[in-house]
């Protein structure tokens, strides 16, 4: 009976192969992740998830390795606010100048120096990705792109609870321009995305 449900769970995930290069891009306020819509209640079953094999970890590594380098350019960021049934998205635009290393544990650490000028905003962003993170989905197949979902819960202040996050990522690699999209997502709906476009300085 766990082999059955297990193979139709795979067979699940493999239906958000097509759904992902878009989602990052055609994605709208409060929207349910690609995987609440193919999985149903079973998305919140936070146990299932993908372990890399050994060939999608040398993959993952060549990849990284390719863009571990200094890089600049701009972000928009959506977040979303308001109610599912009247969302209302607040957009800012920012330049980077971001420093992308891979590191010996396997992650790919991001640090991301934010700045608009004309809304007088500044900050730094640091992320860590992938590493030995147990991956709800990955695609490796492509050598210049990779997207993939990291699922967790995170518990909410003061201890009460816990509140189910999904993140996608789409990171796109061409000679010397990187582009990376994020897609946040609280109780499986549409939070906040990320488009970073980047140039290798």
């Amino acid at each position: 009976m766990n082999e059955f449900l297990n193979y139709n769970l795979k067979l699940l995930l493999l239906l958000c192969i097509s759904l992902f290069t878009s989602i990052v891009n055609a994605s709208v306020c409060f929207e349910k992740s690609p995987n609440f819509v193919n999985l149903n209640d079973e998305y919140f079953n936070i146990e299932n998830g993908h372990l890399l094999t050994d060939i999608e970890k040398r993959t993952l590594s060549t990849f990284f390795e390719k863009i571990d380098d200094r890089w600049e350019g701009d972000v928009f960021i959506t977040e979303c606010t308001g109610s599912d049934e009247e969302p209302v998205e607040e957009n800012l635009a920012a330049t980077l100048d971001t420093s992308v290393t891979f590191e010996s544990n396997g992650y790919l650490s991001i640090l991301a120096d934010m700045v608009n000028k004309k809304e007088k905003i500044s900050g730094q962003k640091t992320l860590n990705l992938l590493g030995n993170v147990n991956a709800f989905y990955a695609d490796f197949t492509g050598s210049s792109s990779i997207v993939y979902s990291e699922r967790y819960l995170r518990r909410n202040a003061g201890g009460g609870g816990a509140q189910h996050i999904e993140n996608i990522y789409h990171i796109i690699y061409s000679g010397d321009s990187l582009t990376i999209n994020f897609s946040y997502y609280i109780s499986g709906v549409l939070t906040a995305r990320e488009e970073w476009s980047l140039e290798r300085i």
